[in-house]
This record gives structure tokens, sequence and C-alpha cells, in this order.
């Protein structure tokens, strides 16, 4: 299956959190979107294998993706120098083909998320050598790879108003309930599970979303500078509806 856009999350609910919004948008679009997660969750504070496998699916429903893959790497050991870890990126890369990938921003405070960041940005360059295995996986090599925010902050290239999507993508996360709720006196709270969690998501899409005059937005950067065939077509179609000062 050829994707047009392939997003990679490092555990079940990192894509739902980073850019949930985005997501859902370019599926409403039209766009054929696929989630690959890196890893089960197995090494989290709260659930288990098989209730975030089933959290995972019905979050994939709400965003409207064609599909969800999982790695099944080890929680907590994501590595970019394991040669089985590289090659798992670069089989699904060749395998579905994405136009445009999303990757995790590089600075984090979750190793693995700083590991999946790194095996997707390699991946993406091995996946064009002929040699590189696994071997009979034709060559490949998306178009462009940009980076979604988690917890640290970066100097935005864009942001995509997801004014339409931001219900859905917070709809997605609480699917994620063994990671998101927590009954009172719970032994184990996390982030996660503060009664604000939602809040706050809702709070930083306003921020983004303020920066480009809508209601809602998720930033995005990038390693290298973006080409833009048609300027005209690029920069006036996002803003056409932006309110005058």
């Amino acid at each position: 299956m050829s994707l047009d856009l392939l997003v990679f999350g490092a555990h079940p609910d990192d894509v739902e959190i980073s850019c949930g919004g985005l997501v859902h948008r370019m599926a409403t679009l039209g766009h054929r979107v696929g989630i690959c997660d890196f890893t089960r969750g197995e090494m989290g504070t709260r659930g288990d294998v098989a209730t975030r496998a089933a959290e995972a699916e019905e979050a994939r429903g709400i965003l409207g993706a064609e599909v969800r893959i999982n790695l099944g790497l080890p929680d907590t050991r994501l590595s970019a120098v394991e040669p089985s870890h590289m090659e798992a990126v670069v089989k699904v890369l060749r395998e579905h083909r994405p136009r445009l990938v999303v990757a995790p921003y590089w600075v984090d405070q979750h190793p693995d998320h700083e590991e999946a960041s790194k095996l997707v940005t390699r991946a993406t360059f091995l996946a064009g050598l002929g040699k590189y295995p696994p071997a009979g996986s034709g060559r490949f090599r998306p178009v462009a790879v940009v980076y979604t925010m988690f917890r640290r902050p970066f100097e935005t290239r864009f942001i995509v108003d997801i004014s339409a999507s931001l219900e859905a993508k917070l709809h997605s996360v609480a699917a994620h309930r063994s990671q998101t709720y927590a009954p009172p006196g719970d032994p184990n709270p996390t982030r996660l599970t503060r009664s604000d969690f939602l809040d706050n998501l809702r709070a930083r899409a306003r921020f983004y979303g303020g920066r480009i005059g809508v209601d809602y937005g998720e930033a995005f950067t990038t390693r290298e500078e973006v080409a833009v065939d048609d300027p005209v077509t690029a920069f006036t179609g996002a803003r056409a509806d932006r309110l005058l000062g």
C-alpha cells in the first residue's frame, strides 16, 4: 500500500498526542495516512500490551488513518545503532512508500523519542540505497521528513491549521484510557493522568493556532529548507481566511 503520509511514534499514544490533528486533517482531505508505532509500550507505568493495542486501534479509527503498524521493538531500548531496528524501519518505508514522513523531534525528555527520531531520519536515507537490507525490497526514499513536537519546543518551520480536527485529536488521546485515566487515590499517577492534561493539549494547539490566525494549530519543523514550487498557492491558500487586524 502506497501512503501519502506515514507518521512515526515511539509508543502507541505518541502520534495522537503530538500530531493527531494533522493525521485527522490529512485523512479528512482524502490523503492515505498511516501510523507506525515502534514499541507496544510494554514498559509504561500503566496498561498492558493487549489493552494498549486495542486502544491504539480505536484511536486509529477516530483519526481516520488507513493503517496502523507496530514494529514490536523493545520499549525503553530503542537504538538507532541497532541494525535490526534500522532494518525494521527501512522495511516499513519500502513497503508503504509514503510521500511525506513525520518523525518525533530529535530533542526530548524520553530517550525512546530521541532514538525514534534518529531511526526515522537515517532510515529515510538508507531506504533509498539499493544494497541496504532487507534484501529483495525495492529501494525508496520519501519526498520529505518533518518533525512533530512532543514536550520540547523548537523553532517552528510551519504550522498546520487543525481547527476542524482538534476535537478528534483529543478524542483519540482519550481513547488511550489506560494511560489517561486514573481513579482518585491511584498509587501510580503520571503526567497523562493529570486532570488538566487534555486542557494543556488544547492550550498548546490554541497558542500555535493563534500564531497563524486560526483557532488551533500544530507546529512542525524540518532539518532542511523546504522547497516550494508554487508560492502563490502555498501561501495564499493557507491564509485565505485569516482575519484582518
